[in-house]
């Protein structure tokens, strides 16, 4: 199906060099999201570029791209305002994003329309948004990767989140009194000290030795404002973190192999302030000036 933007020839150009700079400026943040972790300067750099393409994308009707870069823009928008915490599954499906908007981007040089369908992944980033998490189907699809390091000893994985509220320390505390007696907990992020100092978040992770997971369950739903996320086997939650570790590393070695070509290529683009070029134009206006100037005094000598 062939597409119809709404710019003229020229307008299209320039905001297909602007997107595909973009772009690149994405995967490069992305990569160093995933690498360094968040810092709000990082998560405010993302937020930019998904915006600035996104209000690009709807001017000039390109409904697709400003759809997904919407939803990426919104995730990224609670990431920043520290409402949702970045994981290494987040970050996968913000390049799972990235790489539909490059997609995308093609079809703007081609004006005819790929077979990309972004409605999964747009509902993906909608109900992350919504819920700090995907809601995925089938419990082996359900074991997350672990962020904390597994100790010695653990059987089980678990994640709780915590409702928005003045009471987010104490309900947490809570969750941790409630598994006493029913289960060790071997390590905790955030710890126990943290908590108390009421230095919280919206998750409490826990690696735990327990025997009767079915008990853990059953006294962390008489703590109100708290939900279980999930209660997983030790050795499952491993190999997921192991097998989302092994992504990262092929995914950091591609990007290490296809740096050196980006960088080659360049841009055929270059874009100045306008104020800059106000000012060249003046001075090349002067410079013509003065060389009439010569030319006649020239003329006079002669």
């Amino acid at each position: 199906m062939t597409l119809q933007f709404d710019a003229t020839p020229e307008e299209l150009q320039v905001f297909i060099a602007e997107t595909d700079e973009l772009l690149q400026e994405l995967d490069e943040q992305l990569v160093r999201l995933e690498r360094e972790g968040a810092s709000p300067a990082l998560l405010q750099e993302v937020f930019r570029a998904a915006h600035t393409i996104k209000g690009g994308a709807a001017a000039i009707g390109h409904t697709r791209m400003a759809t997904l870069t919407h939803a990426m823009e919104t995730l990224l928008d609670r990431l920043r305002r520290n409402e949702l915490a970045v994981t290494a599954a987040l970050v996968d499906r913000l390049f799972e994003a990235l790489d539909a908007l490059k997609v995308l981007a093609a079809e703007l040089q081609t004006a005819e329309a790929s077979s990309l369908d972004i409605t999964a992944l747009t509902e993906a980033l909608e109900r992350w948004t919504a819920e700090g998490q995907e809601p995925v189907a089938g419990a082996a699809a359900s074991v997350r990767p672990s962020e904390l390091p597994m100790p010695q000893g653990a059987t089980h994985h678990l994640l709780l989140e915590l409702e928005e509220s003045p009471w987010a320390a104490v309900r947490a505390l809570q969750a941790l009194l409630a598994l006493e007696g029913i289960a060790e907990v071997l390590v905790s992020h955030p710890s126990r000290a943290d908590i108390e100092r009421q230095q919280v978040g919206r998750r409490v992770e826990a690696w735990l030795a327990c025997e009767r997971p079915t008990e853990v369950e059953a006294a962390l739903q008489s703590v109100p404002e708290v939900r279980i996320l999930g209660l997983q086997d030790a050795e499952a939650t491993q190999a997921a973190a192991e097998e989302s570790r092994e992504a990262r590393d092929r995914r950091r070695a591609a990007e290490e192999r296809t740096a050196p070509a980006r960088g080659a290529r360049g841009s055929t683009t270059v874009r100045f302030d306008v104020v800059g070029v106000d000012q060249l134009l003046n001075l090349v206006g002067e410079l013509v000036v003065d060389r009439t100037r010569l030319a006649e005094l020239g003329r006079a000598l002669r």
